[in-house]
């Protein structure tokens, strides 16, 4: 391989013998070619698409026009395997509309073997210009590693509900996973150094009379959770300090949110609004409440069937929705009104929807009629129809979304099952999102089927290991934390892959946020480690649910029973 830096992957023309080299430089110590002072590189204009060459010499890339269009834009260089030429003209260059799908290069004469955009930076050297090619991203190798046996949580009981969520929600300070227990609804929340055998009489959280179907940590006091049920209701719960030993008494809601007139099955806190709750019910509706006093403040209807998943917006002004009705929404959730709407995929199955980060994207995956896996990316502002459509298998997992906005990887994960082999998928599969594009980057594989998944928000990650993401898998019994991690030699803080991440301090009040006020939510830095604030105490000023008191006897048998 060639030692230099074009590293044989731009080819030069030597105008003396019209003979295509690998390597200016290379070939230029070694033989009596004369190369040429003046390069021209393939580029493409990002409003029409279209590829054309320029000569470099003189080429200033922010301030260019396209040929095709005349419109003043910045351009983008092509990968090598367009070809750099000299004079005349490379057979290997095509001038066509640029397709979806980028153009596969040689593999006899490239070291990289995935179709991924490149950066240029020039540079002069003997009277010739040289370029470096690198990645957008440096968090371009990505390794997933599954725990030890030993550091996994062994002997959980997951839910056998079969409502369509992922099961387990996570923070910096515990694990809540949907539990499997007689007697009315109930989950479990579970510190992460307690990690290993659970024991059986762990305490839990019963206070739903119907099975739990989802739960979720607020993003500013880790201590405090939500969760929803088949009874109709969101209860707010408050993790005490020490969950107490086994056979300990269960623990009781600090509230309980009435309003839905059928099952409630999502609950999701606001990102930038402290004491702000969305909840989504099979009675079509999508309440947003203020948990601090246990009212409800907004209702967003016109759905026409119930709903899959929802996503806040990055300062959680908006709100997306898909549906079984097969319709993808988009709410301003103060007004109740629905801003854009759009058919989605049109299979029958579920259908996940996730914003990407502070872009005006969104990425969905669901199934085709033929029940093929898909991937949709959307313009928030546009939703006639998709930007960006693609096919994964045919598999019949629904596929779980996860976004990173500091890494800008995109994570799928299979949802499978272990009691049918044709939903037996474990693996999970990620994507750089760049410039409406998703470069594949690797899947991390396994042979155990997952029921739920959830990642650990950055300020809970590892920064000293490089670890850029956490996700905790479920499967029949067990919850097993996957680290992601991008390997480097320095063992000092690797500020690329660590930007300032999404904090644990409120930007907004919840009347601050009802009243109209936006704000991007706050960020910390990540090189001196992440220190959590000290607990805040959750206080309710919502009325208490009064006991009834039996009136007859039959209610008294009632209640014993």
């Amino acid at each position: 391989m060639c030692k230099h830096i074009l590293n044989a992957q731009v080819s030069i023309r030597a105008p003396c013998c019209k003979r295509w080299f690998d390597c200016a430089e290379c070939h230029a110590e070694a033989s009596d070619h004369e190369l040429a002072k003046s390069i021209e590189m393939v580029f493409a204009c990002k409003k029409c698409k279209k590829c054309f060459r320029k000569d470099l010499e003189n080429f200033d890339e922010t301030d260019e026009y396209c040929p095709h269009c005349d419109n003043h834009y910045v351009l983008e260089a092509k990968t090598p395997s367009f070809g750099i030429g000299v004079e005349g003209d490379d057979p290997r260059l095509d001038n066509r509309l640029i397709k979806d799908e980028r153009i596969k290069q040689d593999p006899k004469k490239s070291i990289f073997n995935q179709d991924i955009t490149y950066r240029m930076d020039r540079i002069r050297r003997k009277n010739y210009l040289l370029f470096q090619l690198a990645f957008f991203q440096s968090s371009r190798h990505v390794f997933g590693t599954g725990s030890k046996h030993e550091n996994c949580f062994d002997n959980v009981k997951v839910s056998s509900n079969a409502w369509d969520t992922n099961l387990v929600k996570v923070n910096p300070s515990f694990v809540s996973i949907n539990w499997n227990a007689g007697g009315g609804g109930a989950f479990a929340v579970i510190p992460h150094k307690n990690v290993g055998k659970i024991h059986d009489g762990i305490p839990l959280y019963r206070a739903h009379t119907a099975p739990v179907l989802d739960t979720d940590f607020a993003n500013f006091n880790d201590n405090v959770v939500a969760s929803c049920g088949e009874d109709s209701k969101v209860m707010i719960w408050t993790v005490p300090e020490e969950l107490g030993e086994p056979e300990s008494p269960d623990i009781e809601p600090v509230s309980k949110l009435t309003g839905h007139g059928r099952k409630v099955g999502h609950v999701l806190f606001h990102p930038v609004a402290d004491n702000v709750l969305a909840s989504s019910s099979a009675d079509l509706t999508i309440k947003l409440w203020d948990i601090e006093k246990g009212v409800e403040k907004q209702e967003l209807k016109g759905f026409l069937d119930f709903v899959q998943s929802m996503s806040w917006n990055w300062n959680g002004s908006l709100m997306v929705t898909t549906c079984r009705d097969k319709k993808l929404r988009i709410f301003d959730v103060r007004s109740s009104k629905v801003v854009q709407e759009a058919a989605s995929h049109q299979g029958i199955k579920g259908s996940r929807v996730v914003w990407l980060g502070d872009t005006e994207r969104l990425a969905t995956t669901g199934f085709s009629k033929m029940s093929d896996r898909q991937v949709y990316l959307w313009d928030s502002t546009q939703l006639e129809k998709p930007i960006k459509t693609m096919m994964l298998d045919t598999s019949s997992g629904i596929v779980m979304p996860f976004y990173d906005e500091d890494t800008k990887i995109l994570y799928l994960a299979g949802k499978g099952s272990v009691k049918d082999v044709l939903k037996s998928d474990g693996n999970i599969r990620y994507y750089e999102f760049e410039n409406d594009e998703l470069f594949f980057l690797s899947e991390y594989k396994s042979s155990e089927p997952q029921r739920g998944m959830a990642f650990m928000p950055k300020r809970g990650v590892n920064v000293n290991e490089c670890e850029i993401t956490k996700a905790y898998k479920v499967t029949s019994n067990c919850i097993e934390p996957i680290s992601f991690v991008v390997p480097r030699r320095s063992d000092g803080f690797q500020p690329d892959l660590f930007p300032p991440a999404l904090s644990d301090e409120p930007a907004l009040t919840a009347d601050e946020f009802f009243g109209g006020k936006n704000a991007n939510p706050k960020t910390i830095d990540l090189e001196n480690g992440f220190v959590a604030k000290e607990k805040k105490e959750f206080v309710s000023s919502a009325p208490k649910e009064e006991e009834k008191i039996p009136k007859t006897e039959k209610d008294v048998c009632f209640k014993e029973a």
